[in-house]
């Protein structure tokens, strides 16, 4: 079932604990870091000065889970470097970013949860590249003021769509019944 949250909620993450996993926060990187082993899936640089990806993750071949929460970025990274194939959790929460074009997206075939809570959204992005797969789509806290239809037509798979404290004048709710 789907939740559409338009009412005033306080969001908390919960990150699960894997064995795979480099966790790097409140480092103050202004680049990925290069010591990252290749074997990692899970990767948390939360809390730094990091403006852009770089060629920072592209040796990780089996990257299924990338925090990126509270760092400086001002448009969604590029992805295209990375094994962008295997990412199913992508949290971009708390950056600066304005804007996702649907290219961006391309080739990310497990994508299941898009975190991107606390940016400068104006409009609600295409993301008909990862619709068949995305389950939780978290945009809460932007700009948002309309919820095109086409946009969320084919989300066969989507439970949780967080839209709170945007500026929605408009939604299809008929997508949420």
């Amino acid at each position: 079932y789907l939740v559409a949250r338009l009412g005033v909620l306080s969001l908390v993450l919960i990150m699960p604990s894997r064995s795979y996993g480099y966790s790097s926060k409140n480092k103050n990187h202004k680049v990925i870091p290069s010591d990252i082993p290749a074997d990692h899936r899970d990767v948390y640089l939360r809390n730094n000065s990091i403006e852009f990806l770089g060629d920072g993750l592209t040796h990780i071949k089996n990257l299924q889970y990338l925090s990126l929460v509270s760092n400086h970025f001002n448009q969604f990274p590029d992805l295209a470097a990375t094994n962008r194939e295997t990412l199913e959790v992508l949290w971009l929460g708390k950056n600066q970013i304005e804007y996702i074009c649907a290219e961006s997206l391309l080739n990310m075939r497990k994508l299941r949860k898009l975190g991107l809570t606390s940016n400068h959204i104006g409009v609600f992005p295409d993301l008909t590249p990862v619709s068949r797969t995305l389950e939780e789509c978290l945009f809460g806290q932007n700009m948002i003021t309309i919820v095109p239809k086409e946009h969320i037509v084919n989300m066969t798979k989507l439970r949780e769509l967080d839209l709170n404290n945007n500026r929605l004048t408009s939604i299809p709710c008929t997508h949420f019944l």
